[in-house]
């Protein structure tokens, strides 16, 4: 095999756009329960977040948000749809591409008890909906544009039943 043909298996192109040059899919999960929302505290940055992961190839959304919630907080969790898509710029290597689903957990009690992974969250924590002010200066970007995101959302389906 020549080197020129070596190089371009390398990096190969679809319509132009050399691959592994494009940005991040994740998914986010909106994991609610009785006016609560499930929180995890991101080990790293010490800001809270939604419950994320990412979406590998052939993977599914819905089975890519069960796996996020899974592994980060030992919830399990039905996820009957996405509600928006977002994006996330940090300049100079990451573009991430965020799609974000409504997640209801199974069970009850004890199955309810978040369970961090070290890994992703230094604690796990149900929020209740009237405290998420408290929370304003230490979320990060994206879950506080989910957050802003889901209660239009829940505006718009409340208005669209008294309808």
């Amino acid at each position: 095999m020549s080197r020129a043909s070596c190089s371009h298996r390398s990096s190969p192109t679809f319509l132009g756009v050399k691959m592994g040059n494009t940005p991040d899919v994740i998914v986010a999960v909106i994991v609610t329960n009785g006016g609560t929302l499930l929180l995890g505290q991101d080990v790293g940055t010490k800001l809270w977040t939604l419950p994320k992961g990412g979406i590998l190839k052939f993977q599914g959304i819905q089975d890519a948000a069960q796996k996020a919630v899974f592994d980060t907080t030992g919830i399990s969790v039905q996820v009957p749809g996405s509600i928006f898509v977002a994006e996330e710029f940090v300049p100079p290597d990451r573009h991430d591409i965020i799609i974000a689903t409504l997640g209801k957990p199974l069970g009850d009690g004890s199955t309810l008890v978040p369970k961090p992974n070290p890994e992703a969250f230094s604690e796990v924590r149900w929020v209740d909906f009237r405290n998420l002010g408290e929370y304003q200066e230490t979320v990060d970007n994206m879950t506080a544009d989910a957050i802003m995101k889901f209660g239009i959302y829940l505006q718009q389906k409340t208005q669209g039943h008294r309808g």
